[in-house]
């Protein structure tokens, strides 16, 4: 019973709020953005080509910064792969194992 009451007066302000937010929002269409009817072709065009360049400078950002991210992950250490010399015979036996189960598993994949 207490929650089909909450559910009351929620759903009351809810109504109040929309009703409120109806009377002051602009009339329909009007977002204050120019119409683009309003422009001559030429600079309907140049209005999409300032577009694509804004959304081509915002993705290369997230790739940079992704493979920044990616770089500093992996080189951390100093630059590179380790020197597989540092590892001894029994490690180097290891990684080959597994550089080779890997191969495998990708040539099976495909």
């Amino acid at each position: 019973m207490q929650a089909q009451g909450r559910g009351y007066i929620a759903r009351k302000k809810v109504s109040e709020q929309k009703a409120v937010a109806s009377a002051t929002a602009p009339p329909s269409g009007d977002s204050g953005l120019p119409n683009i009817a309003d422009f001559s072709a030429e600079d309907q065009a140049k209005i999409v080509r300032m577009q694509a360049q804004g959304r081509g400078y915002i993705a290369r950002k997230k790739v940079g910064e992704k493979k920044a991210a990616a770089g500093t992950a992996f080189s951390a250490g100093g630059g590179g792969l380790p020197n597989l010399a540092d590892f001894s015979e029994e490690d180097q036996a290891k990684i080959i194992k597994m550089q080779a189960q890997g191969r495998g598993y990708i040539a099976r994949k495909k």
